[in-house]
């Protein structure tokens, strides 16, 4: 999650946090720019949601998605998180966020705003008038105009495949306006999400290869198993059949096998080297000339 002191912001779907990869911090002008890259994924709905773990004052939160604004927040308590999953059309009605596949035309049309692509959110400083009561029954009644969704020549995309579209409107809660407040001081916080599909990630080297599986075409081979030093000591013996008569003598039957079996003995490697056995050998316990040895915990 792309971090700057108290401060975080994430892109949320089905509840999870997307993953952020080459994620940078720099600074011009006074603002300080925390840019990471995200994967979109077509069809899916996603949400903003940022936070002050610190919260010393208010702080106010404006959103833009690919160059559009679409509404704010503010955050007065400490790991309050504050979430925008859509634009406000109505007090009670809302155009959630959605990845979608750009529209693409062969005809000459506008060229590609640079920030198309891009998730936005902008942090400054607010001053809460804090005698000024609360008013629950109180809804703001404005809600905010849908951009046209454009159409873009195939050559002038820049290697942007997906956008955001404004989903079909839903009904939510109605929207408090809440109490007044006032800036304190200019923007001096971004968080700026680049949003590209995976398979475009990976193949800019950007997010990590996918990992292979069982029947995809990237498995990995199977590997050979490693035999043990016993396997790897003893030839194989190639095997032979002793047949057994009933019609022989049983004691020239016996005679016969046993001279087979210390004729296989003697084929076996090693059989011939006697290791003798020490026996009633005491050994005395091996001890440090140093002393006990202590292990440093730290």
């Amino acid at each position: 999650m792309p971090t700057f002191q108290s401060f975080s912001a994430s892109i949320v779907i089905d509840g999870k946090p997307l993953d952020e990869y080459n994620v940078e911090t720099s600074e011009a002008d006074g603002i300080t720019t925390v840019t990471c890259w995200i994967p979109s994924f077509a069809g899916k709905k996603y949400e903003v949601h940022w936070k002050d773990s610190i919260c010393e004052k208010a702080s106010k939160g404006r959103l833009y998605v690919d160059g559009t604004k679409c509404g704010s927040r503010v955050i007065e308590k400490r790991y309050r998180v504050a979430k925008k999953r859509g634009i406000r059309v109505s007090p009670t009605t809302l155009r959630p966020f959605e990845f979608f596949r750009l529209n693409l035309t062969d005809s000459d049309t506008s060229e590609m705003p640079c920030n198309v692509g891009q998730i936005e959110l902008r942090l400054k400083y607010w001053l809460v008038d804090v005698n000024h009561p609360k008013k629950p029954k109180s809804f703001a009644t404005r809600g905010l105009s849908i951009p046209t969704e454009q159409v873009f020549n195939e050559k002038a995309k820049k290697g942007i495949d997906h956008h955001t579209k404004f989903g079909d409107v839903v009904q939510v809660k109605p929207w408090h306006s809440g109490r007044p407040g006032k800036s304190d001081g200019d923007y001096f916080l971004h968080f700026r999400f680049r949003y590209r599909p995976l398979d475009v990630l990976r193949a800019h080297g950007i997010a990590p290869p996918a990992e292979p599986t069982a029947s995809g075409s990237s498995s990995p081979r199977p590997m050979k198993r490693r035999r043990n030093s016993t396997e790897e000591d003893v030839k194989p013996i190639s095997e032979e059949i002793i047949e057994v008569s009933d019609d022989e003598d049983p004691q020239t039957e016996i005679e016969r096998l046993q001279a087979r079996i210390e004729k296989l003995k003697a084929k076996r490697p090693g059989d011939n080297k006697r290791v003798k056995r020490e026996s009633n050998v005491k050994r005395e316990p091996e001890l440090s000339s140093s002393g006990p040895v202590f292990i440093d915990s730290t």
